[in-house]
This record gives C-alpha cells, structure tokens and sequence, in this order.
C-alpha cells in the first residue's frame, strides 16, 4: 500500500483538509436548530451551548489529570494538541444532544460529525508531532519487505576516490532487518535499513552509516523551528518530503525505529550515491 492511496499526504493537501471540511461542515449543521430538531428551538440552543461548554471543561479536566498530573505518556502536549481537545470534545457533546429528539437523518449527521471529529483529533495530532507522513505510515504498509544486504567487501575503497559505474540504479531500497540484542536482551522492533544503489555494485566503496533512534512519538526540529533543523531529528512534514526527493527513496520520517538523520548540517543533502 506503499503506493496509490497509500502515497495521499495526511499532513497537508486533500488528505488532511478534507476530513476537517467535512467536520467543520457536519457540526455547522448540527449546530443550527433547525430542521430535523423535534424539541423547541429555544430549548435546543440552550442544550447545544450547555453541551459545548461541558464537554470543552471535561476534555480540558481529563488532559489536566492524565497528561500534567498523572504523566501517563512522559510528555508535555502542546497548545495546539490541547486546544484540539477542546474543541474535539465540544463537537463530540454538540453530536451527542443531536442523537435525541432528532430526525433520522440528522441522528445519521450527528454519527457522521462524531467520527469525522475523532478522525480530524488524530489528523492534527499527527501534523503537530509529525509523525506519520503519509497514509501508508501510518498503517505501517509503507515498508514491508526485507532488507536484501549485499556482502561487504574486504577491500571496498574510499568513497572519495571510488568511481561509479555504468547501469548502477538510479535509487536505492529500504527493508526491515531484525537486529538481535545478545547482549542486552531488549525486545526491540525490527529495524529499517537505507541502502543507497552504490552499495549494490559490483565493487561497492565504503558508504557512511548513519543509526538513528527516534523517540516515540518522535521529536520536532530544535534549531531551525519547525520546517527544518540542522541537527538529527525526525524533521516536519515540509522537511520530510524534501529529503524524500534527494534521496529518491521513500525513507519516512518521525517514524518510531525508523527516523533518518541528517547526514551533515552544512550542505543538508546526503551524498550523492
């Protein structure tokens, strides 16, 4: 699924605006009073407020306890994150008063409304840690074969004086590998392994490796705000599509055990094998 609906960007384009349209446009029409409300006009504005206002106060309570006071993932969640719960279980409320004393079809909206709320909570969750770049990260179809590792030469040459030769491919592989712990004994994940079409040649050169470990669920630029960084991080979503062009291979970034590194911080392109 690494490619055709697999390839839609869930962190900008169609696949993230069209989820929070169609939100926007649900509780628009849930929030209005009319049609399809058997209850008193009056009477059903004044739920709709008392819903919103409860629910934003309980999504809000429920953060406070399980993120700043009970720590249960570790972390800090930002304003944006937050402020999406809020408003998330606002609309969730408002959906809720909309499944009684309703018509048929406006209960079906507020069902509709519910999950397309629970859908856009994600969506903005995933663009603000930018973690997941593409539908098929996110179901983890992106890389599902295994690493094809080439024998490495004893007597491989610098890559500064190494020449490439004629049919090389024109981009490299990425697979999954599974590295034993012998000496540790951690139940680690399989790692994913870049390698660039040099080091299939006949006669590959020494190429730099680069062991990355990302954090969960992934880190953001520290040096550069929030579109590019100049040191190992997993990047944001304008940063991660660049580098997947000057690599000319799908490497996803801010993917737990499978983060890239910047490779230098002056030139902010890996070499050109």
């Amino acid at each position: 699924m690494s490619g055709g609906i697999g390839s839609v960007s869930i962190v900008d384009g169609p696949g993230l605006v069209v989820p929070l349209v169609l939100t926007v446009l649900l509780l628009a029409l849930l929030i209005a009073p009319a049609p399809g409300v058997l209850r008193p006009r009056r009477t059903q504005v004044l739920l709709l407020l008392a819903a919103a206002v409860a629910g934003a106060a309980a999504g809000a309570l429920v953060t406070w306890l399980v993120v700043d006071v009970a720590d249960v993932f570790g972390l800090s969640l930002t304003w944006v994150i937050r402020g999406a719960v809020l408003l998330g279980s606002a609309a969730l409320a408002v959906a809720a008063v909309n499944l009684f004393r309703t018509r048929w079809w406006r209960k079906v909206a507020a069902l509709g409304a519910a999950v397309l709320t629970l859908v856009s909570f994600w969506l903005l969750t995933n663009l603000d840690f930018g973690q997941y770049p593409e539908l098929s990260d996110a179901l983890g179809t992106s890389y599902t074969g295994e690493a094809r590792l080439p024998p490495s030469p004893a007597d491989a040459v610098p890559l500064d004086s190494w020449t490439a030769p004629a049919g090389l491919p024109a981009t490299g592989s990425v697979g999954r590998v599974s590295i034993p712990a012998a000496r540790s004994g951690f139940p680690a994940r399989e790692a994913y392994v870049y390698l660039p079409p040099a080091a299939y040649a006949e006669s590959p050169p020494q190429l730099p490796v680069v062991i990355a470990l990302s954090g969960q669920p992934g880190s953001r630029p520290t040096s550069s705000g929030r579109h590019g960084s100049t040191r190992c991080s997993t990047g944001s979503p304008r940063s991660m599509r660049a580098w997947r062009r000057s690599w000319s291979c799908p490497i996803s970034w801010g993917i737990p055990a499978r983060t890239p590194c910047a490779w230098t911080a002056r030139s902010g392109t890996p070499p050109a094998t």
